[in-house]
């Protein structure tokens, strides 16, 4: 049995008057010759689960994209990153902003559907259950493509080899991306969560004049996760559509 609440508690400092930002890893020349560089709202936060976890988390949430599994798609460690201070950040995406409350129910749903559909037989699951989450559709993300297998992606080393990727495959690959990555567990649902700071931090996004999409804050690869939410979430189609409208 889940529980369909998850304590989330607050003894947090607010940064919410820094302005921050990712550095990216390229030089921004070579990005600029390639498209524009827009930065995305994620929130920043440091929490206890387990041990103290510093997380970036997307502010697109299910809030306005209605699909909680892209916010833990979405989410980034912040000791793979460089993260600085700056004055003033141009072209930032600012209508869409985040609380940490937003972020969690969703990692919750996204958990609780997950091990829902491992711990049932598929007609069960499917006759039974009415979650938000259509797992059959992220089989697109892990289908091993010529461009897929080519990149070293633990996400993709994973699932090399299964040609015919289950939603069952994709839904035990998320339940160890919530557990080991975010620290999220059956444990930390019950007993709730501690956020210790939280703050907006702006993350780039170059979206190129060939209609790819990077995050030049990891390497100057295309983004799989955001090219797939942009053809297969309205949300994410109608943002970058009009996004990519800005590139010159």
């Amino acid at each position: 049995m889940f529980s369909l609440s998850f304590i989330v508690s607050y003894n947090a400092v607010l940064l919410w008057g820094l302005t921050m930002y990712v550095v990216a890893t390229v030089d921004y020349d070579i990005a600029y010759e390639m498209g524009k560089i827009f930065w995305f709202p994620y929130l920043r936060i440091v929490y206890r689960a387990n041990k103290q976890r510093d997380i970036l988390f997307s502010c697109f949430t299910s809030a306005h994209t209605e699909d909680p599994l892209a916010t833990v798609l979405l989410a980034r460690k912040t000791d793979l990153l460089r993260i600085e201070e700056a004055k003033d950040v141009s072209d930032t995406i600012s209508d869409y902003m985040a609380n940490p409350d937003d972020v969690f129910r969703d990692i919750r749903s996204s958990y609780v559907s997950a091990k829902r559909l491992l711990e049932k037989d598929r007609r069960g699951f499917l006759d039974k259950m009415n979650l938000n989450i259509d797992w059959s559709r992220y089989r697109a993300i892990f289908l091993p493509s010529r461009r897929i297998l080519d990149r070293d992606k633990p996400i993709f080393r994973y699932l090399i080899g299964n040609f015919d990727v289950s939603e069952y495959a994709v839904a035990g690959f998320i339940k160890f991306l919530i557990e080991k990555g975010l620290g999220i567990n059956d444990r930390i649902l019950r007993d709730g969560i501690e956020i210790i700071s939280r703050n907006i931090v702006w993350y780039p996004i170059l979206l190129g004049r060939n209609n790819n999409v990077y995050e030049p804050a990891w390497k100057l690869e295309r983004s799989v996760i955001l090219e797939w939410l942009s053809e297969n979430n309205k949300f994410f189609k109608s943002l970058l559509g009009e996004l990519r409208r800005k590139v010159r």
